[in-house]
């Protein structure tokens, strides 16, 4: 597998996790509680569970309508309109209408929100942000993707993949982390490959000066490392967006 194929699985992860957000997918789920017309011509309330697993991502959009959040249960990051804010259960957001906005779980554990939208019948309840732009864009930073491939010896492979399961765990309750992929080759054991997407470059740079990676990564991966291969890219939009 060489470094462009990696690119390009890379940036195939982080487009399916970008345009699956209307459908239910791996990391989180959907449950729709009520839905009911206002008094007010052509408006309606929508009021769902969303449910997120650790480390989850729901990318940049918008609604035709406002949202109320109400965080259940963990702690969740939420970019509205370039303004970070972090919630935990018990406290509430408010997203005006049309603003992006974002959320990613980044606890440890599941955590939960409950999602009321008073939005316009008959338009799509949520639209992917950044069709104007020229690449894809987190909280109006340039997101940035590392894709690096690894090889060790045999009697290595087995200890690498322990500290790789390690350092994913540590590195997707970071901030900037949008997705962090590890995958071992089932053609050669040996070869392992990482998809890691930030936030933007600031992002990037802050989990290489985290302790997680300075212990697992400069300390503990790399020494046995056999060969490593890395590339660091910006993802472009497509021709429709």
């Amino acid at each position: 597998m060489n470094t462009i194929r990696i690119i390009a699985i890379a940036l195939a992860i982080v487009t399916i996790g970008t345009h699956a957000i209307c459908a239910q997918q791996a990391g989180s789920k959907r449950t729709d509680l009520q839905r009911h017309d206002l008094s007010a011509a052509g408006r309606e309330v929508i009021q769902v569970r969303v449910d997120f697993e650790p480390g989850y991502f729901a990318p940049r959009h918008t609604h035709p309508g406002e949202e109320i959040i109400y965080v259940i249960k963990g702690t969740l990051e939420y970019d509205i309109g370039g303004k970070i804010s972090k919630a935990t259960a018990g406290e509430v957001l408010f997203v005006p209408a049309g603003v992006v906005h974002s959320a990613k779980n980044i606890g440890s554990d599941n955590a939960s929100e409950l999602a009321t939208y008073v939005v316009e019948k008959g338009k799509p309840l949520i639209t992917l942000a950044g069709k104007d732009e020229p690449s894809v864009r987190v909280g109006g930073h340039a997101m940035i993707i590392t894709s690096i491939h690894y090889t060790f010896a045999s009697k290595d492979a087995d200890k690498a993949e322990a500290l790789f399961r390690e350092l994913r765990d540590a590195s997707v309750s970071e901030p900037g982390v949008i997705r962090f992929e590890i995958g071992r080759s089932t053609d050669d054991p040996n070869v392992f490959a990482l998809w890691e997407a930030y936030r933007d470059q600031a992002a990037a740079d802050a989990h290489r000066e985290s302790d997680h990676f300075k212990r697992l990564v400069l300390n503990g991966i790399r020494p046995i490392a056999q060969q490593r291969n890395a590339a660091t890219v910006v993802p472009l939009a497509t021709a429709n967006e």
